[in-house]
């Protein structure tokens, strides 16, 4: 490829993925990191971990324009992160890091004033496939199968736990060099000593790791890879994030790139994980034939026929995944939508037994309900509560036994994820009371803001036991640049939505039963009062205690009624 043709495909690339960078898609599709693709009508499709009827920043979005007019995003301060559990393999698991959303603004605030010079970073990378992630998918697969011609072997390796193993300080090295980064550290007006900073300030002044889980992330982390790459240009291979495919024909060659990316991840404080990388022969393994799934159901009209078919499929899938075709059991639930949709099996083939098998699925491989939702979203509410509700009914003892196993382990995504199904179909007795007020007491703001969804749902729930058991919750949380920042806001959003609401008259006799001091009750909430008392339900606590900017931020997402919850009471 001539130079010339060379840059005006990396303007081409830069010009398509501007859009990336803009305030609009990172705040409404990057916090959650939904993945955002054309061919469909919806203008977000899919999100790893959190399914977008449930949780969602569309709403941010909307509103944030003129919020922004109200908040200088310049504070230092720095705040936590939602920290979440989730599953990676039946051994591993990652924790996701999601912002405050004031960290999470200012960062994106950064990237979008900063957007040329990263943009042209990745769009000049010749080596990275995950640049195209929002492409269509053939376009990496042909990059990594040109990577591939004429070469008799493949080296596979990838870097030892990645996001929480890069420095911060090492983001300002890999950018402009280690020398100039340090001649020039103390200059915070510097865009990668801004960089660096505001990732801090993301993980409570942390400068080990990326807070994994959002789009921004994402970002940053291509781009620091990118300019490994620019490194390492003497060699010829693929990468998608921090996934290396080397190929070679001599032993010569792979000692040589092994050695070579070693030493350059060595100097940035990381490593290869070595009992994972692997060497590949030609013929290479494959990736899936989406093509199976897709076209698995095609020209079958009898009902009985239809479901054999569907047993035949989810076992297929099983063993495709159990091979070592990973993704096959997502494509499962990927081909059961488009056929549903596309009218080539009707719901009416789906049996008990067989809702039994897919939610066993979700049960057991909790990375999968995100798929399970946008399956049943086709369905008829006919087929959602004669047969799903029903189905999920029988299994409530594995469920359950499932659940506390979950909570005594402390595993975050397998809870939400069970939650954010409970609270899509309508299905609130599945969860034990118990089990419910342990999760809200216990857990990551996402399963509490479920559990709290799923309690307050039957009215006679909502009693001073309750507030009594947030109020426990959020001992340590009195700013919020504090823990749980997420689930008090969502909880005082809630709260203030119907003042005529239980809920709202029965939080008012807790506080006053708790804290009236003598005064009475005609006077008890005055603001002037209630300003005397110090707890973490009293939103005036929570103001008084946080950053001037960071206050305003979370009082103008409360004025404008922001939600970050979609679930909707489905009776």
């Amino acid at each position: 490829m001539t130079t010339r043709s060379m840059k005006l495909r990396s303007l081409l690339f830069s010009f398509k993925n501007l859009k990336f960078f803009s305030m609009d898609y990172l705040l409404k599709h990057g916090y959650f990191d939904f993945k955002y693709s054309k061919q469909y009508e919806e203008d977000y499709i899919l999100s790893n971990f959190v399914y977008k009827k449930i949780f969602n920043t569309e709403q941010l979005a909307k509103a944030f324009y003129e919020i922004e007019k109200k908040v200088n995003f310049k504070s230092f301060i720095d705040t936590t992160p939602i920290e979440l559990s989730i599953y990676k393999n039946e051994i591993e698991r990652r924790t996701y890091k999601l912002p405050n959303l004031y960290s999470y603004i200012s960062l994106c605030k950064h990237l979008n004033k900063h957007s040329s010079t990263y943009l042209e970073i990745i769009a000049q990378n010749q080596q990275s496939l995950s640049k195209y992630s929002h492409s269509p998918f053939f376009i990496g697969k042909q990059k990594r199968e040109e990577n591939r011609f004429g070469k008799k072997h493949i080296l596979k390796t990838d870097i030892q736990n990645f996001y929480p193993s890069v420095y911060t300080h090492s983001i300002p090295w890999v950018l402009v060099g280690k020398k100039e980064a340090k001649d020039n550290k103390r200059d915070k007006n510097l865009y990668y000593n801004e960089l660096d900073s505001l990732i801090q300030r993301c993980q409570k002044g942390e400068t080990h790791g990326l807070p994994t889980g959002s789009f921004a992330t994402r970002l940053i982390a291509e781009v620091y890879m990118c300019k490994l790459d620019e490194i390492m240009k003497k060699f010829s291979y693929v990468r998608y994030v921090d996934d290396f495919e080397f190929s070679y024909n001599d032993e010569s060659e792979k000692g040589e790139f092994f050695k070579e990316l070693n030493l350059e991840l060595n100097k940035l404080n990381l490593k290869i994980k070595a009992e994972k990388t692997q060497i590949d022969t030609f013929p290479f393994q494959g990736d899936n034939n989406s093509a199976f799934f897709f076209d698995y159901f095609l020209n079958i009209d009898n009902l009985d026929d239809q479901t054999k078919r569907i047993y035949n499929f989810i076992d297929s899938a099983i063993y495709k995944e159990r091979e070592g075709y990973k993704g096959a059991l997502k494509l499962m639930f990927k081909s059961l939508k488009s056929n549903v949709e596309n009218t080539h099996i009707s719901e009416e083939s789906f049996t008990s037994h067989i809702f039994k098998q897919l939610f066993n699925l979700v049960l057991m491989t909790p990375h999968l309900s995100v798929y399970f939702l946008e399956f049943i979203e086709v369905l008829s509410e006919d087929a959602i509560n004669n047969l799903l509700k029903r189905s999920l009914k029988h299994m409530v003892p594995q469920i359950q036994n499932n659940i506390d196993r979950y909570l005594e382990l402390n595993y975050h995504q397998e809870l939400y994820s069970l939650l954010s199904i409970f609270v899509f179909i309508g299905h609130y007795e599945v969860c034990s009371f118990d089990q419910l007020m342990k999760i809200l007491c216990s857990m990551d703001d996402l399963s509490s803001i479920l559990a709290f969804e799923l309690i307050i749902c039957i009215e006679s729930n909502i009693d001073s036991v309750l507030f009594e058991s947030i109020e426990k919750k959020l001992e340590n949380s009195l700013c919020w640049e504090d823990e749980l920042w997420l689930f008090k806001y969502h909880f005082f959003l809630r709260l203030n939505e119907d003042k005529r609401s239980k809920l709202h008259k029965e939080y008012k006799n807790f506080i006053y039963q708790k804290y009236d001091n003598g005064v009475e009750k005609s006077k008890f909430f005055n603001p002037k009062n209630l300003a005397l008392i110090n707890s973490p339900l009293i939103l005036s606590t929570q103001n008084r205690n946080s950053d001037s900017d960071i206050n305003t931020l979370f009082n103008q997402l409360l004025n404008n009624k922001v939600y970050f919850y979609e679930g909707k009471c489905r009776h």
